[in-house]
């Protein structure tokens, strides 16, 4: 099923406008169900129902913030101040931080009051490219840095340490050295039986990786 996708922006001017809906129809064209006044808000609905309804029922949220945005925001004038009203509780609340995607469209300094922690994606003159990718990702929820699977604990960190091992070692050969001495064997074979068993504690005590 495709992802919902309701955009929040300002009339700002006819040319603004105009960038708004090519933006919808860009996503559109990508896979996205955008919700657009522009094309769903019929003349004779409630267009304050209209906004409830869009924002309750999409899986995402874009707020498209320049200057007129941010002072009807932050005044609770219009539109935009209705659609405020019914997003500040979410984003505020309990609700995924993801679904309210802010969009920087002309300064990082026109962002809501209530927006200006978050970080927003950068549409700006200029960064429309590389804004639009970001976007995608983030509607999609494919980041570009993936966080890695988390591995097992390395088995050497179980292992004593080699000051520890050396102890260890010392402590055996001392114990041992007495049972070889006793051994009875030739005066040829003493000197191997005693490299021997040294090898083979070393080999017990080091060689266990």
């Amino acid at each position: 099923m495709a992802i919902k996708v309701f955009i929040s922006y300002s009339w700002t001017s006819d040319e603004y406008i105009s960038s708004v809906l090519q933006l919808a129809k860009d996503l559109r064209h990508d896979g996205v169900d955008v919700i657009l006044d522009q094309w769903d808000l019929k003349t004779g609905q409630d267009r304050f129902q209209f906004m409830e309804q869009s924002i309750v029922k999409a899986d995402k949220v874009l707020i498209l913030c320049d200057h007129a945005y941010a002072d009807k925001a932050n005044g609770r004038e219009g539109g935009v101040g209705v659609e405020t009203a019914i997003i500040t509780p979410d984003v505020y609340g309990h609700s995924k931080q993801e679904k309210f995607i802010p969009v920087a469209m002309e300064s990082f300094d026109n962002l809501p009051i209530y927006l200006k922690s978050r970080i927003a994606v950068d549409m700006r003159p200029g960064k429309r490219k590389s804004g639009y990718d970001e976007l995608l990702r983030l509607i999609y929820e494919k980041p570009v840095h993936v966080k890695p699977e988390l591995g097992e604990k390395p088995r050497w960190l179980d292992q004593p340490t080699l000051d520890t091992r050396l102890n260890m070692f010392a402590e055996l050969f001392d114990g041992e050295d007495e049972d070889i001495e006793s051994t009875p064997t030739s005066s040829d074979n003493t000197e191997w039986y005693e490299e021997t068993a040294r090898e083979q504690m070393f080999q017990e005590i080091f060689g266990k990786e």
